[in-house]
């Protein structure tokens, strides 16, 4: 992937964060319950990403691909689950950003999330890559 398509993603990622939890607060508003909001938002996530995985071509492993892996794997999704019905709470109150700012980045930088740690990098230098 080149420097200016990582940037993009990595932009409309940003954008996405604040839209998602605007939008799930104003659904679970609208349903009663945060956890409706949740449950819908997952779905239309579902469908999305099946989607996607049609018109890439994505081959499905079977089941014995996952034998093997460590239990912690399963949190992922719990995590997902957790993360929707909390920012949608927390929405209204303007916390979230800077919480998952705040949180994101110190475990990235860390490399607590299994990926290598990172150095800050600032927006000049983004722009030496677009060169």
């Amino acid at each position: 992937m080149n420097i200016v398509t990582a940037f993009a993603l990595s932009l409309a990622t940003g954008f996405a964060v604040p839209l998602q939890a605007g939008t799930n607060a104003r659904l679970g508003g609208a349903l009663g319950h945060p956890l409706l909001a949740t449950t819908v938002s997952l779905i239309v996530s579902l469908i999305a990403v099946i989607g996607v995985m049609l018109i890439f071509k994505v081959q499905r492993p079977g089941l014995m691909a996952l034998q093997g892996t460590p239990w912690w794997v399963w949190l992922g999704g719990i995590a997902g689950a957790f993360y929707i019905t909390t920012a949608l709470l927390m929405a209204p109150k303007s916390v979230l950003n800077r919480t998952c700012a705040c949180v994101c980045a110190r475990l990235s930088r860390r490399g607590l999330d299994e990926t290598p740690p990172v150095r800050p990098v600032r927006v000049a230098t983004y722009g030496q890559g677009l060169r």
